[in-house]
C-alpha cells in the first residue's frame, strides 16, 4: 500500500513499502561521536520528502537494488552536539546559525544495497568527513563513482533529491 501522509508532519520511514533498511548509526556507538544519541531507530522525515523517498525505494526494487538509511530527522540537541565536535559547516551545520536540513527533518543519509542488503560500493563510509566523501571528489575508483552517478542520476535525484 502506497506511503498515504500530508501536510508537513513526520512521518516514520517504517511506513514506506517496501521498507528501507535502516542502520541508524546514531542510535548506536558506530557513529564519529562514538557513542548512542538517538534512544530508538525510528527514522523519520517531512511527509513530502517521505513521500519521495518512498517513490525512489519503490522504482529501486524494481531494478533490485534499494536504500538503506543512515540518518533521518535530527533532534536540534543532537546536532548541537555534532557541531560542538565538528565545527566545519562543510560537514555539520551550527545550529545557531541554521537548524539545518536534518535537524527540520529535510535531508536523509542513504546508500544504495542490492537485494540481499548488501551495501554497494561507494567512496567512502557514512560520516567520513573527508574531500573523498565530497559527492564530486576527485580520485574516485570507476565503480564508486557509477554508485554514485546511480544515486544522483537513476536513484535519488530523477525525483527531486539534491546530493551533497
Amino acid at each position: 500500500m502506497p506511503l498515504q501522509c500530508s501536510g508537513l508532519e513526520l512521518v516514520s520511514l517504517n511506513r514506506i513499502s517496501p521498507r528501507p533498511l535502516f542502520e541508524i548509526r546514531y542510535a548506536s556507538s558506530n557513529n564519529f561521536l562514538g557513542r548512542t544519541l538517538y534512544p530508538k531507530v525510528d527514522p523519520q522525515l517531512r511527509c513530502p520528502l517521505a513521500l519521495e523517498l518512498h517513490k525512489v525505494q519503490q522504482d529501486l526494487s524494481k531494478e533490485g537494488l534499494g536504500l538503506k538509511v543512515w540518518d533521518a530527522h535530527r533532534p536540534l540537541a543532537v546536532q548541537q552536539l555534532m557541531w560542538d565536535e565538528v565545527q566545519d559547516p562543510r560537514y555539520v551545520s551550527d545550529p545557531s546559525v541554521n537548524a539545518g536540513r536534518h535537524s527540520r527533518g529535510a535531508s536523509v543519509d542513504v546508500t544504495l544495497v542490492n537485494q540481499r542488503g548488501k551495501p554497494l560500493r561507494m567512496p567512502t563510509d557514512y560520516d567520513d568527513f573527508s574531500k573523498s566523501a565530497h559527492v564530486n571528489a576527485d580520485g574516485v575508483l570507476s565503480s564508486s563513482r557509477q554508485c554514485s552517478t546511480i544515486t544522483r542520476g537513476d536513484g535519488t535525484e530523477r525525483i527531486s533529491f539534491v546530493c551533497y
